[in-house]
């Protein structure tokens, strides 16, 4: 959802932006739910990623869904790119995860039942196309290098910028997938909480959702390789908002954030202009090539910025690997019931100012690599997973009671085998004959 209705209009101040992120706040009782969820397209024979071109490559499968289920197409030139439908989209990630941004809900049922409705069309249109669709973190066999890279003119840029800003950009465009939380705030003390918060929770996130031990073939020796590969990507758009782990973030202090990160690019008549480093900052007061800032610009730029949350006309929560569709559903449980139950969120914030004592990247750098084993000073991520667990599970029991059984996958995983999601498909990977169909028939559709 963007912040202004005119999207064109053109920005004069960082007023006005300031201004934006305050009006987008929702009253309690209108608070919804959003869900984004990725998937990787792969061979079933070779384990290979699908390509966009051909009559069973990518595009094929969205050009079928839409014929077949009401979709509407979104064309760059002859390339479908994605498509939109009642307030939902399909989306390519650079590599040709497909992915699935919900419409904001008031229910998690109500998420079950778009996400339930999608993954049957992806299914269905997939098998009939002889390609299969994974749910993990990581692509699990394809060397980064040979993946193939979607047809959409915003990567060309994207992928030139990042393979100057770190050494594994390229692995997270075309590597990762990931399941994205949004929610809505009511205020800016809500927004500094918020921030606070799922930013110190960050690493439980990891450990709790790490799914991708696996990469290129190989065992990572992360539990979470995805969110390794994030420190390596961007240090001006990744990691930690300034002022959130401190509680000290607001309205203004995140406009100043997004005003400094450098651009990637504006969109102009369906071509994006490389602005070579730009600050937003700066293209606000000084302009671009003849071009004034815009509210679309600006929106768009936001959209390109990677931290562990971040601000729209909702907070976008980013910390967990890509999950089955059930799964997926459990991380939108478990930040639901924290964040949106007062006496749940009461036992976050407590456990957030206890781990505000720690260093955060050392403690993220330990939950990638050991998951739930991570000590956080006295307690291990295990204990307090636990903890997190039962306070959402109690929050969700006061805001809907049966949709605590949303949080059942995750709960039966970490609370009754003590292992995370990245230590099941371990065991998986490890003892299977053929790894490809034991990964499929785990996690794949």
């Amino acid at each position: 959802m963007i912040l202004s209705p005119a999207p064109n209009l053109i920005l004069e101040n960082r007023a006005q932006l300031i201004a934006a992120f305050s009006e987008a706040a929702s009253p309690p009782e209108n608070r919804r739910i959003g869900l984004e969820i990725e998937f990787f397209a792969l061979d079933p024979v070779t384990g290979s990623p699908i390509p966009h071109e051909g009559p069973c490559g990518i595009g094929a499968l969205l050009s079928q869904m839409a014929d077949r289920y009401k979709w509407e197409k979104e064309l760059e030139g002859e390339y479908v790119i994605a498509l939109r439908r009642e307030g939902e989209s399909v989306t390519l990630e650079p590599g040709g995860q497909v992915e699935l941004s919900s419409a904001p809900r008031k229910t998690l049922t109500e998420l079950d039942q778009d996400q339930e409705r999608f993954c049957n069309e992806l299914r269905a249109v997939a098998q009939e196309l002889g390609f299969r669709v994974l749910a993990t973190g990581c692509q699990p066999f394809a060397p980064i290098a040979s993946s193939p890279w979607m047809p959409k003119r915003r990567y060309n840029v994207m992928r030139e910028v990042l393979s100057q800003t770190g050494q594994l950009g390229h692995h997270m465009m075309k590597g990762t997938a990931a399941v994205q939380t949004s929610l809505d705030y009511s205020d800016e003390a809500d927004v500094t909480e918020i921030f606070k918060l799922t930013h110190q929770l960050t690493p439980v996130a990891v450990a709790l959702f790490g799914s991708s031990p696996i990469a290129q073939g190989k065992e990572t020796g992360a539990l979470s390789h995805r969110s390794l590969i994030w420190l390596d990507t961007d240090p001006h758009r990744c990691g930690a908002v300034p002022g959130a782990l401190e509680g000290s973030l607001d309205f203004a202090s995140y406009t100043e954030y997004g005003l400094n990160v450098p651009m990637f690019f504006i969109l102009r008549d369906g071509h994006y202009l490389p602005t070579r480093g730009l600050t937003f900052d700066q293209f606000l007061r000084e302009g671009f090539e003849g071009h004034q800032a815009t509210w679309s610009d600006w929106d768009l730029h936001l959209s390109t910025v990677f931290p562990h949350a971040r601000m729209k006309s909702f907070i976008e929560i980013r910390s967990a690997d890509g999950q089955t569709p059930q799964r997926a559903l459990a991380v939108a449980a478990f930040w639901c019931g924290l964040i949106y139950d007062p006496t749940a969120r009461n036992v976050a914030v407590e456990i957030s100012d206890e781990l505000s004592t720690l260093n955060h990247l050392s403690l993220y750098r330990d939950a990638a690599i050991r998951g739930l084993h991570a000590q956080a000073g006295n307690e291990s991520l295990m204990e307090i997973s636990s903890t997190l667990l039962q306070a959402s599970r109690d929050g969700l029991s006061r805001i809907s009671p049966p949709e605590t059984r949303y949080l059942d996958p995750i709960c039966e995983l970490v609370l009754e085998r003590k292992i995370s999601p990245a230590q099941e498909q371990l065991e998986i990977w490890r003892s299977a004959e053929n790894r490809l169909k034991a990964l499929l028939d785990a996690y794949g559709m």
